[in-house]
C-alpha cells in the first residue's frame, strides 16, 4: 500500500510546474532544519549520501513513530476521542463505484469500493464500547 500511495503521488505532483518529488530510500541517520523566510532548508544525511531539500512545504513520511521528527525536536501529542473504528470487508446488494460517508454524532461511517463491484470496505468510528460489542458479534453478522 505504502508504494501505491508513494507511487499515486509521485505522479500527481511531478506533473505540476512548481513540485519536486525526491524519494530518499537510505536509512536518514542526520537531519536539520533551517528556517530561511518563506523556504525551508532541510538537510537529510544518508549513511552514504547527503541530500539537501529546499522548500516553502518539505514532506517528510518516515512513520508514525517518526525518527526525523523526533531528530527535528518536533512535538505529537495524542487526544483520546473515546471513540474505537471498526474496518470490516462487507458485501453489498448493489455495485457502487464511489465512496460513501456520513458524519454521526457517534462518529464517522464510511464504505469505500474495491476492485470487487459487490465487497466495500466498512470504516466505522463509534463509542469505544459500542464497538467493542460489535466486534464481538458473530463474523457472519447482518448489518
Amino acid at each position: 500500500l505504502h508504494h501505491a500511495l508513494w507511487r499515486g503521488c509521485w505522479e500527481g505532483t511531478a506533473k505540476a510546474a512548481s513540485v519536486d518529488v525526491d524519494e530518499i530510500p537510505a536509512t536518514v541517520v542526520g537531519v536539520t532544519l533551517e528556517n530561511r523566510g518563506h523556504v525551508q532548508r532541510v538537510t537529510l544525511r544518508g549513511e552514504t549520501d547527503e541530500k539537501v531539500v529546499d522548500g516553502r512545504l518539505v514532506v517528510i513520511a518516515d512513520g508514525a513513530r517518526s525518527p526525523t521528527r523526533a531528530r527535528l525536536g518536533f512535538p505529537w501529542f495524542v487526544k483520546d476521542y473515546g471513540q474505537r473504528a471498526l474496518v470490516a470487508n462487507v458485501r453489498t446488494h448493489f455495485e457502487s463505484p464511489v465512496a460513501w460517508q456520513r458524519f454521526l454524532p457517534t462518529g464517522p461511517i464510511a464504505l469505500l469500493p474495491t476492485a470487487n463491484p459487490n465487497i466495500a470496505n466498512l470504516i466505522w468510528t463509534n463509542l469505544k464500547l459500542e464497538t467493542r460489542r460489535l466486534e464481538s458479534a458473530s463474523r457472519s453478522c447482518q448489518l
